[in-house]
């Protein structure tokens, strides 16, 4: 949306992270403002919650030219150090999250009690790489 307010033409956002790459001045400064909301947004919930470290994920937030912005903004948005790193789940993390509750939940069902300490084992960040899954 920022984007296109800014030229008027509506891209995909793969798309602004390339027109970034050539130059472009308005696909710069939708990073830079994007990275700067999530600096903000990031030094809101450390001076609440005070965590060691902030694990962006997603589509936008594993791309090296956000993270990279978004740590230089960070001692300008919160006075004391948070480690910020990207997830090393990927894109694949709202989907492992997602097999991770209906574990749970299928637990739950056959044995009728919850997973002991409340968790349930998932593979390993490499294993969640996997980009085909045999049933």
């Amino acid at each position: 949306e920022r984007y296109r307010c800014l030229t008027g033409a509506q891209v995909a956002v793969p798309a602004i992270f390339e027109n970034a790459a050539t130059g472009d001045k308005a696909a710069l400064t939708v990073l830079d403002e994007t990275a700067r909301y999530l600096a903000q947004g990031i030094a809101a919930i450390a001076a609440v919650a005070n965590p060691e470290k902030i694990i962006l994920g997603g589509s936008i937030g594993l791309r090296p030219e956000i993270l990279s912005r978004v740590k230089d903004l960070m001692p300008l948005c919160f006075p004391y150090p948070v480690t910020v790193e990207a997830g090393e789940l990927g894109a694949r993390a709202a989907l492992i999250g997602a097999a991770a509750i209906g574990l749970g939940q299928l637990h739950n069902t056959l044995f009728g009690v919850d997973a002991p300490d409340g968790r349930i084992s998932l593979p390993t960040a490499q294993a969640a790489a996997l980009k085909e899954v045999v049933l």
